[in-house]
């Protein structure tokens, strides 16, 4: 009867709990796109990484550029003062003139292609190595974020757990005042408060650890509040199957069953006991 009491004084408070567990937080609200941006704009490894991609490309087509016709264009403009009284026929007041140079190597080794291909190559690399240095910062920024929203999903929980067990302990307070409760009773919930309060401290210090690194990557010095990750819906059970299926090691697998081979019989005789020996007998 007791149980079926406190359980029935429990609901309003599991009500509340849920409640609080899915009210917004206090602060800037951010998402996982925008704050990875945020840290993209930031980030001096990716600057440096992107400026040497850049010269590596600007070098492998400089080196290109060698072995390719090289077209010149000159053009000059003359501008002379004729005398008075002088014919102009042969002092002209502007003369223009203009030529082309076209030069094209024709074999000079296949050094520069070599060396184009190996610009080429280091290109590649320093690509690879800007993608590499992306993806650690999007591991950096997602492991923050998820480390923000499960802190303050923490916080949230046992705040509302603790004024759950504070109501309990003093329901109980009042029960053993009456003598419906036993006194190990009380003492309990008031260790379990406890245990809440120093759980929820250890909880606010996770919490301002992840809002210093979120922070630090973003750029952003005010309190950040992060949007809830969608869950991705889980695979049809058939698919789940056959992926664990193929994931399962070789050892873990049941072996086949063997069935022994068919043995015949040599004696012919049917019968339960043994067979009976000859016996011989001396005259």
């Amino acid at each position: 009867m007791r149980a079926f009491l406190a359980a029935l004084l429990l609901l309003p408070s599991l009500a509340a709990a849920q409640a609080a567990s899915t009210a917004p937080v206090s602060g800037r609200p951010i998402a996982l796109p925008e704050a990875y941006e945020l840290a993209l704009a930031r980030s001096e490894e990716i600057a440096i990484s992107g400026a040497t991609y850049e010269e590596t490309v600007a070098r492998a087509e400089e080196i290109f550029s060698r072995v390719m016709p090289r077209l010149t264009v000159f053009g000059t403009e003359t501008f002379q003062d004729v005398p008075r009284g002088q014919s102009g026929l042969f002092l002209q007041r502007q003369r223009e003139q203009a030529w082309v140079n076209l030069q094209q190597p024709l074999f000079s080794g296949f050094r520069e292609f070599l060396a184009y291909r190996a610009s080429k190559d280091q290109g590649r690399a320093a690509e690879l190595r800007l993608a590499r240095a992306k993806h650690l910062l999007y591991r950096d920024v997602a492991r923050s974020y998820l480390d923000l929203s499960a802190a303050q999903e923490d916080i949230r929980i046992r705040s509302a757990l603790l004024d759950i067990t504070r109501d309990r302990v003093k329901d109980l307070k009042e029960f053993r005042r009456l003598g419906r409760a036993r006194p190990s009773e009380h003492l309990a919930a008031e260790s379990q408060a406890a245990q809440l309060v120093a759980q929820l401290e250890s909880a606010r210090a996770a919490e301002q650890v992840a809002q210093f690194r979120l922070g630090f990557l973003t750029g952003l010095d005010e309190r950040l509040a992060p949007a809830p990750v969608p869950v991705p819906a889980a695979p049809p059970r058939s698919t789940r199957r056959c992926r664990a299926r193929a994931a399962a090691p070789t050892s873990s697998r049941p072996a086949p069953r063997r069935t022994p081979p068919r043995t015949r019989s040599r004696s012919s005789r049917v019968g339960a006991g043994p067979p009976s020996r000859p016996t011989r007998t001396i005259t």
